[in-house]
């Protein structure tokens, strides 16, 4: 053998260099797309908590009202707005998914 790359068995170093390398190359990759998909479930767990702190804060204040609600009718329309609200806030989300 008189090749300038000296072989180990049927692998010069350069090829077993190349391999590793190539090997490192496509994990880092593989996370890359995982961190991806990690950040994108902390975006809509940060929506999704925004969105049920606005829903909160509606149903405090029909709850927190100081003026007693004049019919039940009106009660019960404040909070089917509250949970409709709710509700499409949750299909927006799975629409983005």
């Amino acid at each position: 053998m008189t090749s300038e790359t000296p072989i180990i068995g049927e692998y010069s170093p350069k090829m077993l260099w190349d391999m590793q390398k190539e090997t490192r190359d496509q994990l880092n990759e593989h996370c890359r797309s995982h961190k991806k998909d990690i950040d994108k479930i902390h975006e809509d767990t940060t929506e999704i908590k925004q969105s049920i702190a606005e829903l909160n804060k509606t149903v405090s204040l029909l709850l927190d009202r100081k003026k007693p609600i004049r019919s039940r009718y009106a009660w019960i329309t404040s909070a089917v707005i509250a949970i409709l609200f709710g509700v499409s806030q949750f299909w927006e989300y799975i629409i983005k998914k």
